[in-house]
Order: structure tokens, then C-alpha cells, then sequence
């Protein structure tokens, strides 16, 4: 029990890094056409999330991901390999790819976060948010990439996520992205209101300090899948 216990991500209940070392272990000792196909996902915005809404935030985004997984992906087979990595497993390619494009489809089109911030916020020398600033990131862009082994799908994320930079769909470090839409306090850095409430966050994750800010995401087999 304490082995499986060590085996489980406690922030969103799949399995975690080392359960999926072990996994990749036992992949790698069976003959190619026995394997697996493999799916990695990486989160397009998690480090803007993270410095611009608080790790409060970050890790109800990430308990949504892991409850998108969890929907979609037999559960012995999706795991978190990182602060906002993830990574699923399929004998069958194509619906793995199906899996794959409805939890993108369902994150993009579903999870929405909005705060109030109450301090300013640097992202980069270019931009900085000032105290009082809604924002409202509407949602969640990921890259995936497929293989029959951990490279060939790692190879295949680094290209996915140099295409959606390219197309300025993953936006580079220290850019605001695309689906953000800021609107500024009328009285300026030193104006508003002077105290912010904090409206909640979803999943069990506790209100700390700092920004105000709620994220919401619904999961519904009936969300639009896009053609991989």
C-alpha cells in the first residue's frame, strides 16, 4: 500500500514520475510491435499562470488537466511526469490520438481563469501588469506529441511546439498570450479599490495569499474533438 501510495501525484491522482520511469523500463525491454504508442502533453502557458495568478491557481490548473486525463485515458496509462508535463499510454495509435485532441479540445474550449490582481506583476521588461488589473484567460492551449517510444514522442512535442510558436498559438516566454484579455484599473498602478477578495478556487485547493481569482472547467463526453 505504501509502495502504490509513492506511485500516485498527489495534486491530481495519477501516476507520477517514477511510476512512469518504470513503465517506460518495462516498455522498452518488449519487442517494438508489443509496445505501447505514447502521448506527451505540455502546457503552452503554465509559467504565465503560474507567475501572474499564484501557485494557488497553477495547481487547480493542473488538478483540471489531471481530472481531463482521468476522463479520457484508462487510468493505469496517464501519468504527470513534471510541474506541467504529462504523459499517456495506448497499444492503439489512432485512439490514442483521438484521446489526445479531445483533452486539448476540452482544455482550450473549457477551463477559463479570472483575477483581480492585488499587487503588480512583472512577466518580462516588456510587460508588467499593474495592482487592480482583471484578466481573464480563456482557455488552456496544449502541445502534444506521439511515439511508439519516450523519444519518438518527445522529438514529435518539440515540433508541435515549435509549429503552434510559429503560428503564435504557444506564445514565447515573457509574451502575454493571445487568449488573454487584461483590462486596467481606471485610476491606475496607485488607484482601485485597495483590498481585493478572494472569490475561491475549485477542486479542494485552499485560498492562500495574493491574488484574487477563480478557475472553472467542466469535463462533458459531448465536447468538440478536433481532427488530429
Amino acid at each position: 500500500q505504501l509502495k502504490a501510495k509513492n506511485y500516485v501525484d498527489e495534486l491530481t491522482g495519477l501516476k507520477n514520475q517514477a511510476s512512469h520511469i518504470e513503465y517506460d523500463m518495462a516498455q522498452d525491454k518488449l519487442p517494438p510491435e508489443q509496445r505501447d504508442h505514447r502521448a506527451l502533453f505540455d502546457l503552452d502557458s503554465f509559467k504565465f499562470i503560474n507567475d501572474v495568478f499564484g501557485h494557488d491557481v497553477g495547481n487547480s490548473v493542473l488538478k483540471q488537466v489531471g481530472a481531463a486525463l482521468k476522463e479520457n485515458i484508462d487510468n493505469d496509462s496517464a501519468f504527470r511526469v513534471g510541474g506541467d508535463e504529462f504523459a499517456a499510454a495506448n497499444f492503439d495509435l489512432e485512439a490514442l490520438r483521438l484521446q489526445s485532441e479531445k483533452i486539448r479540445d476540452i482544455l482550450n474550449s473549457k477551463l477559463k481563469i479570472t483575477v483581480t490582481l492585488s499587487s503588480d506583476k512583472k512577466v518580462s521588461d516588456e510587460l508588467t501588469y499593474p495592482k487592480g488589473t482583471k484578466i481573464v484567460f480563456d482557455g488552456l492551449g496544449v502541445s502534444v506529441g506521439y511515439g511508439k517510444t519516450a523519444k519518438e514522442a518527445d522529438d514529435y512535442l518539440e515540433k508541435d511546439k515549435a509549429k503552434r510558436e510559429a503560428a503564435g498559438i504557444r506564445p514565447f516566454r515573457g509574451v502575454e498570450p493571445s487568449r488573454v484579455q487584461a483590462t486596467l484599473p481606471k485610476q491606475g498602478v496607485n488607484g482601485g479599490s485597495g483590498s481585493q477578495e478572494r472569490e475561491g478556487l475549485p477542486g479542494g485547493v485552499e485560498p492562500g495569499t495574493g491574488d484574487s481569482g477563480t478557475t472553472e472547467g467542466s469535463y462533458k463526453e459531448d465536447a468538440g474533438l478536433k481532427k488530429p
